[in-house]
Parts: structure tokens; C-alpha cells; sequence
């Protein structure tokens, strides 16, 4: 009975994993996206004819589209590091956990995974940090411009 309450925490636990996995690759994607857009957004703007910032203003708005881009920046890492955590993953559950000789290599690339795991992590919460950021000083800069506009 213990043995299948196990399997069955074992099975949830992976369920959960899985779901947060997935869950962490649509956000990822969600915040490219944005990022992406934004950028679209604020150069397409800029081609208006009656675009025209103040020096300070300006300056904040070409720090949002390179704090956007950065943002982007940081999705990609992200994207790169959890395909290279993904590969080396895949070379541990090929390896025979059985053979005294993978004990050894297996576990080199246990403590790689969980490393590219904590900098996906990392590097994710500063995509959305940047991406925040960038939609912020954007705000700043396009609301007052578009209200003048509405006058």
C-alpha cells in the first residue's frame, strides 16, 4: 500500500513538473511576444508626422525600445538555456543508472541541470523585470503625448 501512495506522489509530482514546464514556455513566448510588439508599436509611432519628443522625453523613449530589446534579449537566453538543460537531461535518462561508471556522469550532470534550471529561472525573472520596464518608460513618454493630442 505504501509503495502505490509513493507511485502515486511520484506521478503527481511529475504531472505538476510537467505542467509548470509547460506553463513557464508559454510565458516565456507570451512576454517575446509582447516585447516584440511593443518595439512595433513605439517604432511605428515614431513614423507619424506629428511625432515629436522633447530632448528628456526622447531620451526615455529610446531607452524603452532598448530596454524592450533587452527584454527580448533575455527570452532568447532563456529559451537557449532550457534547451541545452532539456539535452543534457535527455543524455542523463539515456545513461544506465546501474553501471558504476555513469553513477559518476550522471551525477556531473544532475548538479549541470539544476544549475541551467536556477539561471532559466533567473534570467526569465529578469525578462519580465526588463519587459516591465521598457512598457513603463514607454507609458510615460506615449501617454502624455497621445492625451495633448486629444485636446
Amino acid at each position: 500500500m505504501c509503495a502505490t501512495q509513493d507511485e502515486d506522489g511520484d506521478e503527481k509530482f511529475v504531472r505538476w513538473q510537467r505542467i509548470t514546464l509547460q506553463q513557464l514556455t508559454y510565458a516565456i513566448n507570451l512576454i517575446l511576444g509582447f516585447s516584440g510588439a511593443a518595439i512595433g508599436f513605439e517604432i511605428s509611432i515614431s513614423f507619424s508626422d506629428h511625432f515629436a519628443l522633447p530632448y528628456w522625453y526622447g531620451s526615455l523613449y529610446l531607452l524603452s525600445l532598448v530596454v524592450l530589446a533587452i527584454s527580448i534579449a533575455f527570452g532568447v537566453s532563456t529559451v537557449i538555456t532550457r534547451l541545452s538543460d532539456f539535452r543534457m537531461t535527455a543524455k542523463i535518462a539515456r545513461l544506465k543508472p546501474e553501471t558504476p561508471s555513469n553513477h559518476d556522469e550522471i551525477e556531473r550532470l544532475r548538479g549541470k541541470t539544476e544549475l541551467l534550471g536556477k539561471i532559466s529561472w533567473c534570467l526569465f525573472y529578469a525578462q519580465i523585470s526588463s519587459f516591465s520596464v521598457g512598457i513603463l518608460l514607454g507609458a510615460v513618454v506615449l501617454f502624455p503625448m497621445v492625451a495633448a493630442r486629444a485636446m
